[in-house]
């Protein structure tokens, strides 16, 4: 059995996340967050993947991978932390380029 962090400042976003992950994945353990603050204490080695908005307030997206990758998350296959991915309900080309960086 795997486990989910989303991290979203937006919660009916969270929650539909949530929902949809649990309807079609129901062996995850899903578990969520919409305080980018308070979800840093949430972040570990126990995650399979680790779902983050790229853009809240107090602290975005980035700011939370770079903490990451401050706790040893490297990227390459010997990695000990999840998989990663970002969303963000907002377009423009400063996100999607703070994302490849």
């Amino acid at each position: 059995m795997g486990s989910i962090l989303i991290i979203d400042d937006n919660e009916a976003f969270l929650q539909l996340l949530q929902d949809y992950v649990r309807q079609h994945h129901p062996s995850l353990t899903v578990m969520t967050c919409n305080d980018p603050i308070k979800c840093l204490a949430r972040i570990s080695t126990d995650l399979d993947l680790l779902l983050v908005d790229l853009e809240m307030p107090g602290l975005d997206g980035s700011k939370v991978l770079a903490y990451a990758t401050a706790k040893g998350w490297t990227r390459t296959a010997s990695s000990s932390f999840p998989p990663t991915t970002q969303t963000t309900c907002t377009g423009g080309s400063r996100w999607g380029a703070a994302s490849l960086s």
